[in-house]
């Protein structure tokens, strides 16, 4: 019956596994409904239809972000996914957002919305190395979607900001670190990266990232920051006048945190430089606390570092601008020149004055009404005017990270902190722990949150809470509640009891039993469940040897039971395809278990060459060591019987060529090509036509064949000859009878142009060189033109308006133009010469060269005013200058450090002005030009032990002359380069020299080779290589040995390390080893369970111990191992011994042991225990009891008291009761003993057996 029920039990675990087929798929099954209402939104925004499974399926692998989703009307509405279960199916997914929630806004008592399912991600999005993008903020309730913590608290104008107090600053971080802690540990799929954004204000400490699964890289992008805390305000006299004050101490600072190889750690106070904003704490005061009738209101800074320097400072202090440290520390704490070290305390005092009193009222009270303000109602008109509460105002504490070269690091992170001043009472909070550890008594200010204490402990007890009255009605809500009076927290206390906890080790959870304080017996749970498995019992450790017996087994502290498994099995069908051949029956297979080998099956005319795990035949399937683990069909693979057929050539008239006899499908030997005088063998063909050529190398054989010889005639050659008629030579040309004469560059001859060439010296018929074939020796006559010449004529108008240039034929006449014009100017006439001595004549001065005829003028006399901008030198004179005429050159100006360069038309000096020989022909500005005198700088050349380089001393800004390049020996030559480690090479094109300057050669050693030899120990021959120093060898083709495997290359010829061609690099001449493992032989190993359920015979590889061998079960028995004889005398030791033979092995049993109770009938007398004893076993004596005026005389085996029993021979064989028998005392005669020595007597025993009862060692119950 029982295995009846386990097998249908595997049936329907079988039926449930099956996959969802893709073309059915179940969305609610495979998809939270927060992914589902993210696809659903987005395709609606996309305007696609995923109504159907299908489309709704295709939808999903097309989305490349899985995230949030906005609305075409630019609102949100649920689509902020927590829940990612199903996530795995967005298959193009490049993008996945992954909300981080810390709070929520408006603030309410709802439980958080924590990430959940994350397990895996998509297989391509993880393999293509994309990043997790994680987003900390809180929770928008009223459109569902998660902000951003600076877009609700932040610094910029006109946002959704506001000030964080520091306890909601600390209640974010806190709820951060939980949900990160969440994330890492429900991610289980491969190694993936994450990103956070630039989330300073909640990454202060990283304990989160501690003892946390790692398949998760978490990378923080830290940055600098701004921070704004709301600090409150509280009364301080000193002497006679009354203080404002807001002490800040060294936990309200942030730290500034690094990051480090990818790790992250808070700065040491020496790594830092801190300053105090002296300037924006006095335009804090002057903005906000100051009358309008006065320059700034009175305040006092103090300040003490935790090396124990002070300082202080009011609102008269004056920087000296000096190096004092009282400047370092208000004036340059955000330079190098800054202090380093940490703030120990900072107090802000402000004198109490009716004004100032008015105006911190004013803005604590608009702060608070700020803060209960919803983020929609932020920006309506009614609203009190919140930019008073974003502005970077208050005491700002500025820290910056200094880099090991001592320089500022503004990345990737630093801090300024602004703290607000409010008004605010302060507390005290007394924990009354009631017998837990002592507590101190805190102080907190109005509206505080009390930072909740470590959990008291108290021995016996568990700690419930803290409640704010002794009655324990009000139960205290550290993170909403806030302080308001003076008050004391009591710790609430339940008396411990003992907690039961089942570990269902992968099963369905099993909530906890509590019992009371005195334990007892356990009640028994429902079973758990787990998918392919059995449940068995709950033990009582985690090695699960003993099982635990709840109607037996008492407790008297916490435990925890374990539960035990077993594996349902699950077979698959295995099917044979014959492919042609016999058939041969399926099998049914357990998981994981060998398929029986079949016999072969048989098909005629081809030989059976074994089972193959595809029908392409490419794997072979080991019924030895390869196990089912899913339905699958096995392919037989089949040799044909080979074929032969002649293969005859039909050489044509050519040579004989002998016939091949060749196997079907093989491929024919090519032989030596035939011979025919006259003719070229033009290869083997397939038919008598010659149409398709014969491919010995991929033509098969597949009947009697005859290829028949092609032959082509040897052709004729003509000289074909080109006579160019005095032009340039053109090379002659060897033509084959009937082909064309390649057309060859024409030739060339001074004054003439070419005419083509002529079959003919008296040029009457031109040759066509794409129709006239060559059909005998030829001679070609190049034909010619004789070319005209022209000469042009240009018009230089000497300023006048453009005249167009002609061209005119030699010999002939300049048609004259139109006369051009010029202002202020009359023409006079065209000349030969610039000079303007002799007129052209247009109707007598024939043209015989290229010709420039230039126009002659006569101005009207003009004056322009030219002045000198000496650029900083001394004063030039103006002069007054007739049009036309020369600047009289002054005398060169002078300025200090400077050359005097000359003068320049323009203020950028492009063209210099030539007194001799540039007009004056307008208004004009000369603009002087100066040279700095030249600085020089030295340049070396390190060569770094290569020849020495000569230094050079170039002017500062010019460029250094390359030297002829270094020698050294070994070494290539690689360039200069401008540091030591060799990072930025020197362009001598292109950097100037700026100061003294050292170049550094940089050398690249030159390559040597080593030969590496290959001994293949008897297998066929490798050839060594050649390799380069360092690099890898060529892994060759494995060599071949009859009757082993071959099992790699070695290092050694003792086969200690295998050589790896990816890794190892060769250093030296090397010889690698071939190693070879014989062909192994397997025996088969049979199971004779002796009445135990079957267990499958195994085929063993020769020499090798067994193992995985499933132990056979047998009702009512123990499986005591399997032993070499049917008689068990010698056990089989699988650690030891190995398989030689084909052997059978033979179970041993053990009948389990039957327990019986033995109670014992003291019929009056003291209760005795009763006793569990393994059958056949005998009963532990009890001590003897007692009863009043009677002796003990044994225990009986019936209440007639006819036989006793016989604890040294009797043995348990069934459940038994045993019956004291009594014999009434008689009274004794006198003895002389008093009765006072009596009762003596007797309570000195009666008190030595509570004292052997009590001593006696409590023992835990037996779980045996």
């Amino acid at each position: 019956m029982k295995r009846i029920l386990s097998l249908m039990i595997a049936i329907l675990l079988s039926i449930m596994v099956v996959p969802i087929s893709a073309d059915t798929p179940n969305l609610n099954e495979m998809f939270s409904d927060n992914l589902i209402d993210m696809v659903r939104y987005d395709a609606k925004n996309h305007g696609v239809s995923v109504d159907t499974d299908e489309s709704f399926m295709n939808y999903v692998k097309s989305m490349t972000r899985v995230g949030f989703v906005q609305q075409n009307s630019g609102f949100y509405d649920k689509v902020t996914p927590t829940d990612f279960r199903g996530v795995e199916y967005f298959e193009n997914a490049e993008q996945i957002d992954v909300p981080i929630i810390v709070g929520y806004e408006p603030s309410t008592n709802d439980s958080y919305v924590a990430v959940k399912n994350l397990e895996k991600l998509p297989e391509k999005f993880v393999n293509s190395g994309k990043e997790l993008n994680l987003l900390p903020g809180v929770f928008y309730t009223e459109q569902q979607v998660v902000l951003p913590i600076d877009t609700i608290y932040n610094n910029n104008p006109g946002g959704r900001e506001k000030w964080l107090t520091q306890e909601q600053l600390s209640y974010f971080r806190k709820n951060f670190g939980l949900q990160m802690g969440s994330l890492l540990d429900q991610y289980k799929g491969p190694r993936v990266k994450a990103k956070i954004g630039r989330n300073d204000i909640l990454v202060n400490n990283f304990n989160w990232m501690s003892n946390k699964n790692r398949n998760i890289d978490v990378v923080v992008e830290l940055g600098n920051s701004d921070r704004f805390i709301a600090m409150p305000l509280h009364e301080h006299k000193i002497g006679n006048q009354e203080y404002y004050e807001i002490d800040i101490v060294a936990n309200d600072i942030p730290d500034v945190v690094v990051t480090e190889t990818s790790q992250y750690r808070k700065v040491d106070p020496q790594e830092k430089t801190i300053g105090i904003n002296f300037d924006m704490i006095k335009k804090y005061v002057k903005d906000n606390l100051t009358a309008g009738d006065k320059d700034i209101a009175e305040f006092e800074l103090l300040v003490e570092l935790k090396d124990g320097q002070k300082f202080n400072v009011n609102q008269s202090y004056n920087p000296a601008g000096g190096q004092s440290n009282q400047d370092k520390f208000f004036v340059l704490g955000k330079s190098l020149q800054g202090l380093r070290g940490e703030i120990n305390t900072i107090t802000l005092r402000f004198p109490v004055t009716d004004d100032i009193k008015s105006r911190f009222e004013s803005t604590s009270n608009a702060y608070k009404d700020y803060m209960r303000i919803p983020l929609e109602d932020l920006h309506s008109k009614d609203v009190v005017n919140h930019q008073y509460f974003t502005k970077q105002q208050g005491l700002q504490i500025e820290s910056y990270y200094v880099n090991s070269d001592n320089s500022l690091r503004k990345e990737p992170h630093s801090v300024t902190v602004h703290f607000l001043p409010l008004f605010s009472k302060q507390y005290t909070v007394d924990f009354v722990s009631d017998g837990g550890y002592i507590l101190p008594q805190r102080l907190y200010w109005e509206q505080a949150h009390i930072e909740q204490p470590t959990d008291p402990v108290r021995q016996g007890y568990i700690f419930k809470g803290w409640y704010s009255d002794r009655e324990f009605t009000n139960k205290w809500d550290f993170e909403t509640m806030q302080v308001s009076s003076s008050m004391k927290l009591f710790a609430k206390w339940e008396l411990k009891g003992v907690t039961v906890k089942f570990h269902s080790n992968g099963g369905s959870a099993v909530e906890d039993v509590n019992l009371p304080p005195s334990g007892g017996l356990i009640p028994r749970p429902a079973d758990p469940t787990r998918d392919g498995f059995k449940f068995v019992d709950w033990y009582s450790e985690p090695e699960l040897k003993y099982e635990w017996a709840f109607e037996r087994y008492k407790v008297d502290e916490d435990t925890t039971l374990y539960a035990k498994w077993e594996a349902l099995p699950v077979t698959y069908d295995v099917t044979f395809e014959t492919n042609g051949g016999s058939t041969v029956t399926a099998q049914s297979i357990e998981a994981g278990k060998f398929v029986v080998e079949p016999t072969a099956p048989t098909k005629a005319g081809f030989t059976f060459e074994g089972w193959y795990k595809d029908s392409s035949l490419t794997t072979v399937w080991n019924f030895a060591t390869d196990p089912v683990t899913e339905a699958m069909t096995l392919y037989a693979k089949w040799e044909a019987i080979p074929v032969f057929y002649d293969v005859t050539f039909e050489s044509n008239g050519g040579s004989t060529v002998t016939s091949q006899s060749i196997e079907s499908g093989k491929f024919v030997v090519e032989p030596t090509a035939p011979t025919k005088t006259g003719f070229t063998f033009e290869g083997w063909y397939k038919d008598s036509t010659f149409t398709t050529t014969w491919s010995f190398a991929t033509d098969p054989v597949t009947e009697a064949t005859t290829l028949y010889a092609k032959w082509e005639a040897i052709p004729v050659f003509y000289d074909v000859t080109f006579e160019s008629n005095g032009g340039s030579t053109v090379t002659a040309q060897s033509i084959e009878a009937g082909k064309f004469v390649v057309e060859p560059t024409a030739p060339t001859k001074a004054g003439f142009t070419f005419e083509g060439w002529y079959k003919d010296s008296s040029l009457t018929t031109v040759w066509n060189f794409a129709t006239d074939p060559v059909t005998e020796a030829t001679t070609l006559y190049a034909k010619w033109e004789v070319i005209p010449v022209f000469y042009d004529v240009i018009f230089e108008s000497n300023g006048g308006s453009t005249v167009t240039a002609q061209s005119i034929e030699s010999g002939k006449f300049v048609v004259e133009p139109t006369a051009p014009t010029k202002t202020g100017f009359t023409f006079e006439g065209w000349y030969k010469e610039s000079t303007f001595t002799t007129a052209w004549n247009f109707t007598t001065d024939p043209v015989t060269e290229a010709t420039t005829l230039y126009a002659k003028w006569e101005a009207i006399p003009v004056f322009y005013d030219v002045t000198f901008e000496s650029n900083g030198g001394s004063t030039v004179n103006p002069q007054s200058i007739e049009s036309g005429k020369f600047v009289v050159e002054p005398t060169a100006p002078t300025k200090a450090g400077f050359t005097f360069e000359g003068w320049y038309k323009e203020s950028t000096f492009t063209t210099t002005w030539n007194f001799a020989t540039d007009p004056v022909t307008e208004a004009t500005t000369l603009y002087a030009k100066w040279e700095a005198i030249p600085v020089f700088y030295d340049v070396t050349f390190e060569s770094n032990g290569g020849s020495t380089v000569t230094a050079q001393s170039v002017e500062s800004g010019k460029f250094v002359v390359e030297p002829t390049e270094p020698t050294k020996a070994g070494f290539t030559f690689e360039g200069w380069y401008k540091d030591s480690t060799f990072t930025t090479a020197w362009n001598f094109a292109t950097d100037p020299v700026t100061e003294a300057t050292t170049l550094y050669a940089k050398w690249e050693a030159i390559p040597v080779f080593y030969d590496v030899t290959f001994e293949s120990n008897g297998g066929s021959t490798v050839n060594p290589q050649s390799i380069e120093s360092g690099k890898f060898v060529v892994e060759p083709t494995a060599p071949t040995k009859a009757g082993f495997t071959f099992e790699g290359w070695y290092k050694d010829s003792g086969f200690t390390t295998a050589w790896n061609f990816t890794t190892d690099t060769v250093t030296e001449a090397t010889t690698l080893y071939a190693k070879w493992e014989a062909i192994p032989v397997f025996y088969d190993v049979t199971f004779e369970s002796n009445g135990g359920t079957p267990v499958k015979t195994l085929s063993v590889k020769s020499g090798n111990p067994i193992t995985e061998v499933i132990n056979p079960m047998k009702e009512g028995y123990l499986f005591k191992g399997w032993y070499k004889d049917s008689l068990l005398t010698t056990p089989w030791i699988f650690e030891i011994d190995l398989v030689t033979e084909s052997i059978t092995l033979y179970a041993k049993w053990e009948a389990i042991p039957v327990a019986y109770d033995v109670t014992f009938e003291s019929n009056g007398g003291t209760s005795v225990a009763s006793q569990s004893i393994e059958s056949g076993k005998f009963i532990v004596e009890p001590t003897a009891p007692t009863k009043a005026g009677f002796t003990f005389k044994g225990w009986y085996k019936d209440s007639a008291f006819t036989t006793e029993w016989d604890f040294t021979k009797d043995t348990v064989t069934e459940p038994i009761t045993l019956y004291a028998k009594w014999e009434k005392d008689t009274i004794l005669p006198p003895t002389g003993i008093s009765y006072t020595n009596s009762v003596m007597i007797g309570l000195t025993m009666v008190g030595l057996g509570f004292v052997i009862i009590g001593y006696r060692k409590k023992e835990k119950l037996s779980k045996s």
